[in-house]
Formats: structure tokens, sequence, C-alpha cells
């Protein structure tokens, strides 16, 4: 991230006194985030530098889904909050719409949840948002794009440990610390307004 941020220095995006602002927040405040947050950098702008930066294509206006990918899995939370979207998948890769490509834990997230590889394209968080505010209004409609991921299943003897209200960014840690490997895995968000379709209460999947 550091080197991105020297880019961004050196193309002269962002001043010395701006990165040392970046840096206030602590190691919780992802820089991507904040430099949005502050409004340093143009949305369009930053989207454009991420895509060249590190060498992943923005998202085309053909690839926006018509229909909410796993709408039993991922909930609009999650989406709205971490400003990622899926946008197509199989058995094996997830391609994924993000606004910030640095932040390795929401995308570990998917990642684990899924058992897919991802493939990453670039969007600015008012893209993403409004795509998924309009999935939102058409209802979740039918899971569509996507087939069960390497490791795929979940015996009832292992439902116990995902009845959790933890935050996900907890829970994925956790996963992590415990060594769960590529098998997929449902990851919960604690919203007491998304219940998850196998019946529990108070938490939605992020697959």
């Amino acid at each position: 991230m550091g080197d991105f941020l020297t880019t961004l220095r050196q193309r002269r995006l962002i001043s010395d006194d701006q990165v040392a602002r970046l840096g206030q927040g602590g190691a919780a405040d992802k820089p991507v985030r904040a430099i949005l947050r502050h409004g340093f950098i143009d949305q369009q702008v930053l989207a454009s530098e991420l895509s060249r930066h590190f060498g992943l294509a923005p998202v085309g206006d053909e690839e926006w889904p018509k229909e909410r990918l796993l709408p039993e899995a991922i909930s609009l939370r999650f989406m709205r909050e971490h400003h990622v979207l899926p946008l197509r998948g199989d058995a094996r890769t997830l391609t994924v719409a993000v606004s910030d490509p640095t932040d390795g834990t929401v995308l570990n997230a998917l990642k684990v949840a899924s058992g897919c590889d991802l493939e990453i394209k670039i969007a600015t968080d008012s893209q993403i948002v409004s795509r998924i505010e309009r999935l939102g209004a058409n209802g979740a409609g039918p899971a569509t794009g996507v087939a069960p991921g390497r490791g795929q299943g979940r015996g009832r003897g292992s439902s116990r440990i995902w009845r959790s209200t933890a935050p996900v960014i907890d829970l994925v840690n956790r996963l992590f610390r415990e060594g769960f490997g590529g098998a997929r895995r449902p990851i919960f968000t604690s919203n007491p307004n998304d219940v998850a379709r196998d019946g529990s209460s108070g938490a939605s999947m992020v697959c």
C-alpha cells in the first residue's frame, strides 16, 4: 500500500500533509477508504489509479449483473458496508467488483466463504452502491451465476459454529487463526434484519 501512496504523491494527486493525515487513523483505518472519506481524490480518478497501479481492469458496462448472485448467501448489508458486488462466477472463480482492492480482509472473507479464487474488477463506490440499490429494489431474485465452490457442502455437525452474531471481520480473522483452510464456509454478519435461508435468525451469510 505504501507504494501506491508514493505513486499518488509522485503524480501530485495527494500531498505529503494529506498522507500524514491518513496515518492518524491507525492501522484499522484503510488508506483507500480514508482517502475517499476525506475527499482527497475524486472517486473516478482514484478508481483509475487503482486499476493502473494494480493492473486490475475496470468493470465494463455490460458486466453489471441484472440479478443478485447467491442472494441467500451474500447479504445486501455486507455488500453496502464493504462496497463489493459479485458480478459472475463458476465452480472455480468468483468475479467481484470492489472499490478497494487493498482490503485483504474483505477479499479473504469472500474467498474463504465461497471456496473460489477471486477475479477482482475495479469500480467506484458510487457505481457499486448504485447497482446494489437497484438489485435490492428489484428483490432478491433467483440465485444465478455461481456453482458451489471447492469444499462445497455443510454438515449438520458444523452448523453450530456459524450460528454466531459476531461481525464478519472478527469471524474471518478467527477462521484464519483456527486454520480452516480452503474449504467453503458460510460467514455471518450481525444483522437482525437479515435472516439466513437455513432458518437461523439475527445473522446473514456471506459466501
